[in-house]
C-alpha cells in the first residue's frame, strides 16, 4: 500500500511538475507576444514621431524661404534671415542664388532623431519684376540641368553670311514671337552688320532679319529688348560709324524688315578712333562707351523713348571702355588704362559723373581695381551674393599674368580681390571675351583658339562659394573649337556665342559625359 502510495504521489509530482513546465511556456509564449506588441507599438509611434517632424521641418524650411524672401524682396542687404538660425530641434539656414530677373532661395531644415541626421531642401524661385523691367525683360532663363562637365556643341548650321566677323550676341525672349538671337558682326563687303536669329528651337536657328546697318560700318556690341507696351523689339548697337550710337526697331510680326529709328553721333567725340566699343541697357537707359577718342568715351542716354533718345552726360576716361555692367547706383567698366583695368563710376547723376582714374598715381581711396600687369580689361560683370556685390573681371591675356578675377565692391568705396587665377590661354594675345554669371555657375568664354597650354575657349566654373574665395571648374573635358570668341550670352540652359573666326554663332548646351 505504501509503494503503491508512494507511486501515486510520484505521478501526481510530474504531472504538477509538467504543469508548471506547461504555464511557464505558455507564460514565456504571452510574454513573447506581448514584447512584439510592444515593439510594434513603439515603431509605430516612432513612425508617427518621425512623420510628424517631417511635417513640422517642411514648414519650417519653407517659412525660412519666406523670410529669405521678404528680405531680399524688400532691398535688405544684409540678408539676416539667411544666417544660420536654431528652433528647436531644426537648424535652419537657406541659400540665395541670383539670376538676371529671379531669386532661388533654398530653405534648409535638419535634425537628429537619435540615430542620424535628417535633412529637408526646400527650393523656390521667385520672379524679380523690378529687375526684369530694368533690363527691358532681356533675361535668362534657369533650369535645373546642371550637367555643364562635358559641354557640347549644337550640330547647327551657322545662319550668317560666311566670312562675316561676330562681334556681340544678345539672346532675348518675345512673349507672343519666341527667342531670338541678336548678332553683330563686322563689315564685309555689302553684307549685313545686324542679323536676327531665330532660336526658338535652338537645333535648328532660322535667319528671319537682317540689318546693314546706318552707314554699312562695323558694329562692336548689342543690347536687345522687348518693350512690354508696344510689344516691339529694339536692338541698341555701338558702331563705328560717325553714328555710334544706333537704335534699330523690330516688330515682330514683319521681322525681315528692321528700321533705323534713331542714329546719333557722341557729342564732343571725334578721331580715327571715335568707335562706339560696348553698350548696355538698364532701367530705361543706355550707357555706351567708345574707344580712346578725343572727347568722352563714356554715354549716358534715356531711351524710356526708344525712338528719342536723350543724351544725360558723360565723361572723360583717356581709356577705351571693352565693357559695361550697371548694378544699382554704379556702373562698372573694363578698360584699357594700365593702372584700372576696372573702373566703378557713380551714375546715380549722369550730369555730375567724375573719372576715379585720372592720370597715374592713382589717388587713394579711388574706385578702380590695378590688376597686376598692364593687359587691358576686357569683360565685366557684377551680381549680388549674399548680401554683397561680387564683381567678375576678365582680361586680355599675357604671357604669366593672371586673367580672370573676383572683385567685392561691396561698400562703393573699396573693390577688393576675392579670387583670381590663371586661364593659360594661348596664343599670348587671346583675351577673356565674356563672362556671364547665373546663379551659382560661370559661364566664360575666351579667344584661346589653340589650348595646347591648359587653356580653353570655355569653361564653367562652381562660384557658389565664391565669398569664401572659392570657385570649382566644372567643365572639365577638353573642349578645342579652333574659333575665336568675341561675346556670350546664357539663355534657357544655353550658351551663345558669337565667333571672330570659323562659325558667327555657335551654341553650346549642357553635357555630363566626355565624348
Amino acid at each position: 500500500m505504501t509503494l503503491q502510495k508512494n507511486r501515486r504521489a510520484g505521478h501526481a509530482s510530474r504531472q504538477a511538475g509538467l504543469a508548471t513546465m506547461e504555464l511557464l511556456i505558455a507564460f514565456a509564449f504571452i510574454v513573447l507576444i506581448m514584447t512584439g506588441v510592444i515593439v510594434v507599438a513603439f515603431g509605430n509611434q516612432s513612425m508617427s514621431l518621425d512623420a510628424r517632424l517631417n511635417n513640422l521641418a517642411l514648414y519650417k524650411a519653407e517659412e525660412k524661404v519666406e523670410n529669405v524672401f521678404s528680405d531680399v524682396a524688400s532691398g535688405d542687404e544684409s540678408l539676416a534671415s539667411a544666417v544660420s538660425s536654431v528652433d528647436g530641434i531644426f537648424n535652419l539656414d537657406a541659400e540665395v542664388d541670383t539670376y538676371d530677373c529671379f531669386w532661388e532661395v533654398t530653405g534648409h531644415a535638419n535634425w537628429t532623431n537619435g540615430i542620424s541626421l535628417q535633412d529637408i531642401a526646400i527650393p523656390n524661385k521667385f520672379v524679380n519684376i523690378e529687375a526684369s523691367e530694368a533690363l527691358g525683360h532681356d533675361c535668362a532663363t534657369e533650369s535645373d540641368n546642371l550637367d555643364w562637365d562635358a559641354p557640347k556643341s549644337r550640330d547647327i548650321t551657322d545662319p550668317v553670311h560666311p566670312g562675316s566677323q561676330g562681334t556681340g550676341i544678345d539672346v532675348v525672349h518675345h512673349p507672343s514671337a519666341g527667342d531670338f538671337a541678336f548678332l553683330t558682326t563686322t563689315k564685309v563687303g555689302t553684307q549685313s552688320t545686324l542679323w536676327i536669329v531665330d532660336v526658338t528651337d535652338v537645333e535648328d536657328p532660322v535667319l528671319v532679319g537682317e540689318f546693314k546697318g546706318g552707314t554699312r560700318e562695323d558694329i562692336y556690341d548689342v543690347d536687345a529688348i522687348v518693350d512690354e507696351s508696344s510689344g516691339l523689339m529694339y536692338a541698341f548697337v555701338a558702331a563705328s560709324s560717325t553714328s555710334q550710337f544706333e537704335v534699330i526697331e523690330i516688330d515682330p510680326t514683319d521681322l525681315s524688315n528692321p528700321t533705323l529709328v534713331a542714329g546719333l553721333s557722341l557729342p564732343g567725340v571725334s578721331g580715327p578712333e571715335a568707335k562706339g566699343r560696348s553698350i548696355y541697357f538698364h532701367n530705361d537707359k543706355i550707357y555706351i562707351g567708345t574707344r580712346r577718342a578725343s572727347g568722352d568715351e563714356f554715354h549716358v542716354y534715356d531711351v524710356s523713348s526708344p525712338t528719342s533718345p536723350t543724351h544725360l552726360g558723360s565723361v572723360e576716361l583717356n581709356h577705351s571702355v571693352r565693357d559695361i555692367i550697371v548694378l544699382d547706383n554704379y556702373a562698372y567698366l573694363a578698360t584699357s588704362a594700365n593702372d584700372c583695368e576696372l573702373i566703378m563710376i557713380d551714375i546715380s547723376n549722369p550730369g555730375a559723373m567724375t573719372n576715379p582714374c585720372p592720370a597715374p598715381p592713382i589717388p587713394s581711396g579711388a574706385t578702380v581695381f590695378n590688376a597686376s600687369g598692364d593687359s587691358d580689361g576686357s569683360t565685366v560683370t557684377a551680381v549680388k551674393n549674399g548680401g554683397r556685390v561680387i564683381v567678375y573681371l576678365g582680361r586680355a591675356h599675357s604671357g604669366g599674368s593672371l586673367d580672370f578675377y573676383a572683385l567685392d565692391a561691396t561698400d562703393g568705396t573699396n573693390i577688393d580681390e576675392v579670387y583670381s587665377e590663371s586661364l593659360n590661354l594661348s596664343p599670348s594675345n587671346a583675351e577673356v571675351a565674356k563672362i556671364d554669371i547665373e546663379g551659382p555657375r560661370a559661364f566664360v568664354a575666351t579667344g584661346d583658339t589653340t589650348p595646347s597650354s591648359g587653356g580653353s575657349p570655355f569653361y564653367v566654373f562652381d562660384v557658389s562659394k565664391i565669398q569664401d574665395g572659392i570657385m570649382t571648374l566644372i567643365s572639365t573635358c577638353p573642349i578645342n573649337w579652333s574659333e575665336k570668341a568675341a561675346d556670350l550670352d546664357y539663355f534657357n540652359n544655353n550658351v551663345f556665342i558669337s565667333n571672330e573666326s570659323g562659325d558667327a554663332l555657335r551654341i553650346i548646351y549642357p553635357s555630363p559625359i566626355c565624348s
